[in-house]
C-alpha cells in the first residue's frame, strides 16, 4: 500500500523526484501570509508539502503540480488511500484555498473515483493534471 510505504519499514526506499518549479514561490509566498509549510522531500509518492494555518488550525497535504504536469499512479494511490486533506495545486490561489478550507481537498467519492480509475486502468502510469480532474469530476 502506498500510504504504508511510510511506516519506518525501511524497505524499498526511492530517491525524491524533481521539484517543479511552482513550489518555490508556492512556498514563499504561504509563508508570507503566515501559514506553515513543511517541504516533505520524502519521495515515495509522497505529496510536496504539509501546511497549516493559523487561523484554521489542520494539517493539509499539497502535491504541487506545473499545470500541464503529471500525477503518477503512485501518487494516485495515495490520494485514493489517504483518510486526511490531501489536494493537487498548481497555484498559491489553489494552495491558500485547500489550507483554509480543508473541506475543498479531495473528497471522499473523489478518492474513490480515483480507485476505481486505478482498477479500470491498471497498466497506465501517469494522468496528466487535466485528465486528474475530469477523473474526479471538477
Amino acid at each position: 500500500s502506498p500510504v504504508a510505504k511510510f511506516g519506518g519499514s525501511g524497505g524499498d526506499v526511492r530517491h525524491a523526484k524533481r521539484t517543479d518549479s511552482t513550489q518555490a514561490p508556492i512556498v514563499k509566498d504561504l509563508r508570507d501570509i503566515g501559514f506553515q509549510v513543511v517541504i516533505t522531500n520524502f519521495g515515495q509518492d509522497f505529496p510536496d508539502l504539509l501546511c497549516a494555518s493559523p487561523f484554521f488550525p489542520a494539517w493539509v497535504l499539497l502535491e504541487v503540480k506545473l499545470p500541464d504536469g503529471k500525477i503518477d499512479r503512485g501518487q494516485l494511490e495515495f490520494f485514493a488511500e489517504s483518510v486526511g486533506p490531501v489536494m493537487v495545486v498548481t497555484d498559491f490561489e489553489g494552495a491558500r484555498k485547500a489550507i483554509e478550507s480543508p473541506e475543498t481537498c479531495l473528497s471522499r467519492a473523489e478518492k474513490s473515483r480515483i480507485a476505481a480509475w486505478l482498477v479500470l486502468n491498471p497498466t497506465q502510469a501517469t494522468v496528466t493534471v487535466n485528465q486528474f480532474w475530469k477523473m474526479v469530476g471538477r
